[in-house]
């Protein structure tokens, strides 16, 4: 019974070699890159998000145009979607 066994397992490892090679020769193992940097947490949060939404309003304001959302899709729902016409 032992023998039996013995005889399997030997089996299951020659036929794992043999059908994958590679899994048994890895020479590299781990990331092929290297990781980012962790992120890091901000000291004054509030301070910058409020110079994000006043970047991100003066770049609205920049642009000319300033539409709210409900009449913006009922201009795209109206001339389709694609370069204004």
């Amino acid at each position: 019974m032992a023998l039996l066994i013995a005889g399997s397992i030997g089996g299951v490892l020659l036929t794992i070699q043999l059908g994958f090679p590679l899994a048994v020769h890895q020479e590299k193992r781990g990331p092929a890159k290297a990781l980012p940097p962790a992120p890091q947490l901000e000291s004054a949060p509030a301070a910058g998000l409020q110079r994000y939404e006043a970047a991100k309003r003066a770049e609205l304001a920049g642009r000319g145009t300033l539409m709210p959302i409900d009449a913006a899709m009922r201009a795209t729902a109206q001339q389709g979607w694609g370069p204004p016409k």
